[in-house]
């Protein structure tokens, strides 16, 4: 065997390896994301967002992420506070997570970043999900500083399609020790997104 043929043979073994993994990550995700769902009924609206002094800027290309009210499990709301990230490369401007009322019921739609001079879609394009997210993307996690936790990436509707929000390290607030991530759901013909909290 020449070593040419060697290597195509290596080739055709790491290709169908591959090719097995994405299939399986493909039909797991799906499995998990297509079942309709019961609705997570939020009844009681939000409080009123919190005014925030962001800190000392960590650098010149950082943008601050406003702070935003996260729906807990046990009943509650837990305000997520803003932070400092690195916006992804084109896009610099941060159209902040929110609530929405659908048919009696609060949902929370995340936020997602826009170029500049992009139209921002208004609350109710941002809720009017018919589309399945993609798979959600495997993440390089940077490295975590002690008393942080790495709060993973998802996929936020923009009004028109779905865009990836990078995850991100953040400090873990007092009494607490874990982000239990958010995720997608179907429910009557449309997605929501269950927020992420701390638990």
């Amino acid at each position: 065997m020449t070593v040419e043929e060697i290597e195509m043979k290596i080739r055709r073994h790491v290709l169908a390896a591959l090719t097995v993994l994405t299939a399986a990550f493909a039909v797991g995700g799906l499995a998990e994301r297509t079942a309709d769902a019961q609705e997570i009924r939020v009844v009681i609206p939000p409080p009123a967002v919190r005014v925030e002094v962001p800190g000392p800027r960590p650098g010149p290309m950082h943008v601050w992420q406003d702070g935003h009210w996260l729906w807990r499990n046990d009943g509650r709301y837990v305000w997520h506070p803003g932070h400092w990230v690195l916006p992804p490369e084109g896009r610099t401007i941060w159209v902040r997570d929110d609530w929405a009322n659908v048919a009696g019921a609060w949902h929370f739609v995340p936020g997602h970043w826009r170029a500049v001079g992009e139209r921002v879609p208004t609350l109710v394009e941002r809720v009017k999900v018919v589309t399945e997210p993609p798979p959600e993307q495997i993440e390089l996690v940077a490295e975590v500083p002690v008393g942080h936790a790495w709060v993973k990436g998802h996929w936020s509707w923009d009004g028109a399609r779905f865009v990836w929000v990078g995850g991100h390290a953040l400090q873990i607030p007092a009494g607490l020790t874990a982000w239990e991530p958010g995720h997608w759901y179907a429910s009557g013909g449309r997605w929501f997104y269950a927020n992420g909290y701390w638990r």
